[in-house]
């Protein structure tokens, strides 16, 4: 089956608690890494002090959703933590894989209880197909962030800040380029600020001339002049 992460009939939501109150301040590129591997590393606060250029291929924070063969859609390990980029910047993320990839981005999917916050994202995402700059889905809240990702797709659907939103998104911008080498942008499931729009969405910009698309949402090719703005518009 073609895998559609906007059909969610049988998707199973799994819930993840964050009682600890201590806030794990990241200055260092393996730092950053270490959020995938350190135990409830995907559940914790987290705060840049500086900002930080990666110099190694980035695996996206957490386990997005997959469909099995049988077309169930099995959960995977999400972002349920905070992070919080203070305003620093994160360059040189490039995001690629010899296997099959789908719901790449800088998190691979913020579950309900993520919040990423106060963060510019520079760097590329190529994949096979349904993939953002911040995160391949998003459940949680994004909000003042920067997405200057270049997100080229080998199929469909590619997202400057998200590929899906379910959750909320706010004062937030995406300015890097998108492109979907098997959809033109006129069609659907091509390339746009994100590809669908199933949450919220409150004053979030993108610079249809940096991206190449005036899609606000890709899965239709839904343009929105009042937020899809030319650069010399930008606020």
């Amino acid at each position: 089956s073609v895998y559609d992460p906007t059909v969610r009939a049988t998707i199973k939501l799994t819930v993840s608690n964050n009682a600890s109150n201590e806030v794990i301040l990241i200055s260092t590129e393996e730092d950053l890494r270490s959020i995938n591997t350190r135990e409830n590393g995907l559940s914790l606060a987290y705060e840049l002090t500086n900002d930080i250029v990666l110099t190694q291929n980035w695996t996206p924070i957490g386990v997005a959703e997959a469909e099995l063969d049988s077309g169930e859609i099995v959960p995977g390990t999400y972002f349920n933590g905070i992070f919080d980029g203070k305003g620093f910047k994160i360059s040189g993320i490039v995001v690629a894989s010899e296997q099959p990839l789908f719901n790449g981005g800088f998190f691979a999917q913020i579950g309900g209880s993520g919040l990423v916050k106060n963060t510019e994202f520079e760097g590329s995402v190529t994949a096979n197909g349904w993939s953002g700059g911040i995160a391949g889905i998003n459940g949680g809240t994004i909000e003042n962030v920067i997405s200057n990702m270049a997100v080229t797709v080998a199929g469909t659907s590619a997202g400057s800040i998200v590929s899906v939103n379910r959750g909320i998104i706010r004062n937030s911008y995406g300015i890097g380029k998108v492109v979907s080498e098997t959809n033109p942008n006129t069609a659907g499931r091509s390339a746009g600020l994100v590809v669908s729009n199933e949450g919220t969405m409150e004053e979030v910009y993108g610079d249809k001339d940096l991206l190449t698309s005036e899609n606000y949402t890709s899965f239709m090719a839904v343009k929105n002049p009042k937020f899809m703005l030319a650069t010399s518009d930008m606020k």
